[in-house]
C-alpha cells in the first residue's frame, strides 16, 4: 500500500496554495477542495489516505463533511484544522470520528509531524487488515483441506475394512484381498507422505543440495518405474529421453517432481490411450513433459490446475473425480520445482483433449539455474 495521497479542504485560497505547495515539495500527492461539499465529492472519488479539513467553511463545515464521509464508509485519517481549541469543540470532532487536531495558525514542521504519524497509523491499520484477510483465507483453506483429507482417508479405510470382512465369508481369495488392501494402503501412504512434504515446504524445512546431476538418468528410472502402473489402464508409454543431460539440481527433490508429474498424468489420463514422454535439452533449458489424452471432462482440469498453482482460486470441482493425492502430489511438485529454479507446465487443448504436464528449468551456459514462471494454459476450439 503506497501512502501518499492527501486531500486539503479549506475555503482560504492562500492557505490551500501555501500548504498544498509545501506538501507537494515533500513528495505527497495533494488534492484540494474549496468547501465541505467539494471535499466530500473529492474524498469519495480520489480516496485519499489523509484528509486535512478546516472546521469553519461555507456551504458545509468540517464537522458535517466528516459526518457525511463516515456515513459513506470513508476511512481516511482526518486531521481537523481549526482556530478553535475549546474542549467542547475537540470532543465534537472526535465524536465525529476525527483522528487529530491542529490549531491555526500552525507551523509546517508540526503539520508534517502529525501527517507522518497519521500515515504510520494508516499503514499499521492496513497491515493488520491484510494479515487478518490472509489469516482468514488460510483458515478457510485449512478447513477445506481437512475435510477433503478426511473424506479421502475414510473411503480407502472403509474399503480395507470391507475386504477384511470378506476373509470371513471367503467371497474372495485371500491373495486377491491382500492385493486390494495393499493398493488401498499404498494410496493412504502416498497421501500422507504428500501432506507431510507439503507441510515441510510451507514451514521452510526443505533444504536443497545442488550438485551436477544427470537428469536423463533420473527421468529414465522414474519412467521405468511407472511402466506397469500405466499399463494397469492399458496405456502404452513411448518416451524420448536424451542421454546425459547434466544440470545443477537436487537429485532427491527432482526425483519427487518426476514422480508427482508421472503419477498426476496417469490419474487424469484416458484408459487405453498412448502416453508420450519427452525430455528435451537445449543450450538454455531442459524440458520434461508427459503428453496424454484427458480422462476427465474439460471443466475439471482448469479448476485442478488453478488449485495446484494457487489454492485460493478454486471451486474444488476436481475433488469429485480426481484423487486428492494427485492434487497434493502436483502441488508439492509445483513447490519443489519452484525451489529448484524451474516452473511447472500444465496445458490442455480442449478440442483435442490433449494434456501436457511437466516442468522446465532454464539455465545459463555456466549451468546456473534461472527461475521461470509456471505456465497454465488451455487451448479451446475456434
Amino acid at each position: 500500500m503506497e501512502l501518499k495521497k492527501i486531500l486539503l479542504v479549506d475555503d482560504e485560497e492562500s492557505l490551500r496554495q501555501l500548504v498544498g505547495n509545501a506538501l507537494s515539495h515533500k513528495g505527497f500527492e495533494v488534492m484540494t477542495a474549496v468547501d465541505g461539499q467539494d471535499g466530500v465529492k473529492k474524498a469519495l472519488e480520489y480516496k485519499p489516505n489523509i484528509i486535512l479539513v478546516d472546521v469553519m467553511m461555507p456551504n458545509m463545515n468540517g464537522y458535517n463533511m466528516v459526518h457525511a464521509l463516515r456515513e459513506a464508509g470513508n476511512t481516511s485519517y482526518i486531521i481537523f484544522l481549526t482556530a478553535k481549541a475549546a474542549s467542547t469543540d475537540l470532543l465534537k470532532g472526535f465524536t465525529l470520528e476525527g483522528d487529530d487536531f491542529i490549531a491555526k495558525p500552525f507551523q509546517m514542521p508540526e503539520l508534517l509531524a502529525r501527517i507522518k504519524a497519521g500515515f504510520r497509523l494508516k499503514q499499521t491499520q492496513f497491515d493488520l487488515e491484510r494479515t487478518n484477510i490472509e489469516l482468514h483465507k488460510a483458515l478457510k483453506e485449512r478447513d477445506t483441506l481437512i475435510n477433503m483429507i478426511a473424506t479421502n482417508l475414510r473411503d480407502p479405510i472403509n474399503e480395507i475394512d470391507s475386504y477384511l470382512k470378506m476373509l470371513t465369508d471367503k467371497s474372495l481369495p485371500p491373495a486377491t484381498i491382500r492385493d486390494l488392501c495393499n493398493a488401498r494402503t499404498e494410496k493412504i501412504k502416498r497421501l500422507i507422505d504428500n501432506i507431510c512434504e507439503m507441510g515441510d515446504i510451507e514451514n521452510h524445512q526443505v533444504n536443497t543440495h545442488l550438485s551436477r546431476t544427470d537428469i536423463s538418468e533420473v527421468a529414465q528410472e522414474m519412467v521405468l518405474h511407472f511402466v506397469n502402473i500405466y499399463r494397469s489402464k492399458q496405456i502404452d508409454i513411448n518416451y524420448n529421453i536424451f542421454s546425459k543431460v547434466f544440470i545443477k539440481t537436487d537429485k532427491t527433490l527432482i526425483s519427487e517432481v518426476f514422480r508427482a508429474i508421472l503419477y498426476g498424468a496417469f490419474q487424469v489420463s484416458k484408459t487405453d490411450s498412448p502416453a508420450q514422454i519427452n525430455l528435451i535439452s537445449t543450450d538454455t533449458s531442459v524440458r520434461f513433459e508427459v503428453s496424454i489424452k484427458a480422462g476427465v471432462t474439460s471443466d475439471i482440469l482448469p479448476d485442478l490446475f488453478d488449485s495446484i498453482l494457487d489454492f485460493s482460486s478454486t471451486n474444488f470441482k476436481w475433488n469429485e473425480v480426481v484423487d486428492i493425492s494427485t492434487f497434493f502430489g502436483l502441488r508439492v511438485s509445483h513447490k519443489l520445482i519452484s525451489m529448484l529454479g524451474g516452473a511447472l507446465i500444465l496445458e490442455m487443448n480442449v478440442h483435442d483433449e490433449d494434456i501436457k504436464m511437466g516442468f522446465i528449468i532454464r539455465y545459463s551456459h555456466e549451468n546456473d539455474v534461472i527461475s521461470s514462471q509456471a505456465t497454465r494454459s488451455f487451448t479451446t476450439p475456434n
